[in-house]
C-alpha cells in the first residue's frame, strides 16, 4: 500500500495551568488516552516517566504517529505535541479535553501541515 507523505502536527504550550495534574504520571496519561481517542488515532504503546522532584513525561505511539506532554510543575506549564500521518484525522480535536484538564490562563499553538501535500 502507498501511502501520502503527510501529516498534521498540533503544538501547544500551556502556561500558568490551574491544576493539579502536571506532577501525577497516571492522571497525564489518562489525559492522553482521552486526546487520541477523541481524535481517533490508534494506540500502540504507551509510556511515563516521573521525574524526581517533580515533572511528567508521557507519550502514547500510534499507528499514525505520537501524541506526547512534557509537564513542568515548578512553572504550572506543560508542552503537549500531537502528530497524525496522512490527512484523515485532525488532532485539533482534543483542545477541549485540555483545556478542561490543565485550565492554562495562557495558551500558545501551533499547527504544522508536513511533508508533500
Amino acid at each position: 500500500m502507498d501511502y501520502k507523505f503527510s501529516g498534521n502536527q498540533l503544538i501547544i504550550d500551556f502556561i500558568d495551568c490551574q491544576c493539579k495534574i502536571l506532577d501525577d504520571s497516571k492522571e497525564i496519561m489518562q489525559l492522553l488516552q482521552k486526546c487520541v481517542k477523541t481524535v481517533g488515532a490508534t494506540p500502540l504503546k504507551k509510556m511515563s516517566y516521573k521525574f524526581k522532584p517533580q515533572g511528567v513525561s508521557a507519550i502514547i505511539l500510534l499507528a499514525e504517529s505520537h501524541a506526547a506532554l512534557y509537564s513542568y510543575p515548578e512553572h504550572g506549564s506543560a508542552f503537549f505535541d500531537f502528530f497524525t500521518c496522512g490527512e484523515t484525522l485532525d488532532p485539533k480535536k482534543c483542545l477541549p479535553a485540555l483545556l478542561e484538564a490543565l485550565h492554562p490562563l495562557k495558551y500558545f499553538i501551533k499547527i504544522l501541515k508536513r511533508g508533500k501535500t
